[in-house]
């Protein structure tokens, strides 16, 4: 299944960009709500962990769909990372 990089992104952007805690999971500062992220380029998701998961390991996934329940993974970002690194580098796709 392909998605553009638009798309990607958009999802992207509606389910990092927390702005405030939600259980299970860490507080994204980067993304920000409604931001836009250009397509090609390097760019840094940042993240604050919380104390429930400091000294364990993330990932970072993209998903997407038409409701929270019905989201489901669009793409993998990284797995196994060190939560406290508190953020990661992610080479946004170009498009198609």
């Amino acid at each position: 299944m392909r998605f553009s990089a638009a798309t990607v992104l958009a999802f992207a952007s509606a389910v990092l960009a927390q702005l405030d805690p939600t259980a299970g999971f860490d507080v994204v500062s980067k993304p920000t709500d409604q931001e836009k992220i250009p397509a090609g380029k390097a760019y840094e998701i940042v993240w604050a962990p919380s104390a429930e998961y400091s000294g364990k390991t993330v990932s970072i996934v993209l998903i997407g769909g038409p409701s929270q329940p019905k989201q489901d993974v669009l793409e993998t970002i990284a797995c196994k990372l060190g939560n406290d690194i508190k953020k990661e580098s992610f080479q946004v796709p170009s498009g198609s």
